[in-house]
């Protein structure tokens, strides 16, 4: 296919990855983006957030010397704007790095806020209010998310926050109340308690991480517990005010909770304010969004919407690979998105990491199902680090061997989603994984030995 003009709103995860695609399939692209290189991911998201929590992990590290054979002359203490500095160091130097890779694509990177004229123009206002007309044959919409706020929160930015303020911090509150037991309830609370910031989370439903498979729940649930971190489940905030330590909420319980400061992290909503999708001919969903098929196309030929904006699963990995789609597409070649092989990683402590169904959600499906299960604590590689709460559970098809579900919790979890993800793509069986051949001593052999267990045939558990 010929050169074509593809004009891409927005430089986080989804819209740079899919600028140097689109370069590399011969485009001539311009990049728009109203803030920094790298969206919310880089400086508002994943990368400043877990930079943190593995500060969080090294303090906890530390504490735990002794239990290794290491003495130290006295006892660790948090240097929290130390590790706020390292965190901006680490931002900085990706930043650099997106914009230095950028550059060398030939892709154009315009500073401004970017809106619709029409289906095939743009106008980009600058910060000194410069006006760019910006015509093109295909555009790719990646404006992301933004943090849902709740009503009747009185959303200050310093007693009440979301995790933007959060993660501009400098030094710690002496308490938090996190409101939502979701992923990024979970990870701040992991996060701030090993720290020694009081924590305690409030959350509407009847569990952590609502959604997620229930044994995977109750292993999360316990292992925040340990961290001192009280949980308030099946907890609704009537009313949100200020009091004399910060803010008060009075609870449907009828108790009133106090803390210094109050983190709403219920979840984040698609985002497009300012670009005028409607002058494009484009319509939002209820729910803010711009509907997309599975090549990222929206309803107005030549347009298409990536990552968060699309209501799709709002993930930084999601936004990239649907915007290497959307650029092949536009190049000509056939590229599809399957939010079923799409994999979920949280942070917290413990880590957990899944693809695919939850039991509940297979057996509901009418499936018959083989489940299983195997715990690390069973294996030399937890027990040498001593990290040993969490487990592997597999589920499968009981008639095909087919893989329907994968979730890990515990220690490092997520890095174990690398296998799961490509056997999800090359749609590998439940004997597959059980007949891999798992390096010890690693925590990959719980996955191995977690298909045997679905199998009828464990070697290490019973």
């Amino acid at each position: 296919m010929a050169e074509r003009n593809v004009a891409i709103v927005g430089a986080g995860p989804g819209g740079y990855v899919a600028a140097i695609r689109a370069a590399q399939l011969g485009q001539k692209v311009t990049l728009v983006e109203r803030e920094k290189t790298g969206g919310t991911c880089l400086h508002r998201g994943c990368i400043p957030s877990k930079t943190l929590l593995h500060g969080a992990h090294v303090f906890e590290t530390v504490q735990r010397a002794a239990e290794f054979g290491v003495r130290l002359p006295g006892p660790a203490t948090v240097d929290y704007a130390a590790l706020a500095a390292r965190k901006d160091k680490v931002v900085a130097q990706l930043e650099k790095g997106v914009e230095f890779l950028l550059n060398k694509r030939g892709v154009t990177l315009l500073k401004g806020e970017a809106s619709f004229v029409g289906p095939k123009e743009l106008s980009v206002r600058s910060a000194d209010g410069n006006l760019t007309v910006l015509p093109f044959d295909a555009c790719i919409v990646a404006t992301g998310g933004v943090p849902i706020e709740l009503p009747g929160f009185p959303m200050d930015g310093t007693t009440y926050v979301t995790s933007n303020e959060v993660l501009r911090w400098t030094s710690l509150p002496a308490s938090v109340a996190i409101v939502g037991a979701g992923v990024i309830g979970c990870e701040f609370a992991s996060c701030f308690a090993r720290l020694g910031v009081q924590v305690t989370v409030i959350e509407l439903m009847d569990a952590v991480l609502p959604g997620f498979d229930a044994d995977v729940r109750a292993e999360v649930g316990r292992g925040l517990k340990k961290q001192k971190i009280e949980l308030m489940l099946g907890t609704k905030v009537e009313e949100a005010g200020h009091g004399p330590a910060g803010a008060s909420l009075t609870l449907d319980n009828g108790e009133t909770l106090s803390a210094q400061v109050c983190i709403i992290a219920v979840g984040r909503r698609a985002s497009c304010e300012g670009l005028a999708p409607e002058k494009a001919g484009l319509a939002l969903t209820a729910k803010g969004a711009l509907a997309v098929d599975e090549s990222c196309r929206t309803s107005v030929d030549g347009i298409y919407a990536i990552g968060d904006i699309t209501g799709v699963a709002p993930l930084a990995h999601t936004a990239s690979h649907m915007g290497i789609v959307a650029a092949e597409n536009i190049a000509g070649h056939e590229a599809k998105f399957d939010v079923s092989k799409t994999p979920w990683a949280v942070f917290c402590k413990p880590e957990v990491a899944f693809i695919g169904l939850t039991e509940e959600q297979a057996r509901k499906d009418g499936r018959e199902v083989k489940v299983g299960k195997f715990a690390f604590r069973g294996l030399g590689k937890p027990q040498a680090i001593g990290e040993i709460d969490g487990f592997i559970k597999v589920i499968a098809d009981a008639k095909s061997g087919a893989m329907l579900g994968f979730h890990a919790v515990g220690h490092e979890a997520t890095d174990l989603l690398g296998e799961a993800s490509i056997a999800w793509q090359s749609e590998a069986s439940i004997q597959d994984f059980a007949e891999a051949i798992h390096a010890h001593p690693t925590l990959t052999e719980a996955v191995g030995e977690a298909a045997l267990a679905a199998l009828g045939r464990p070697i290490h558990g019973i």
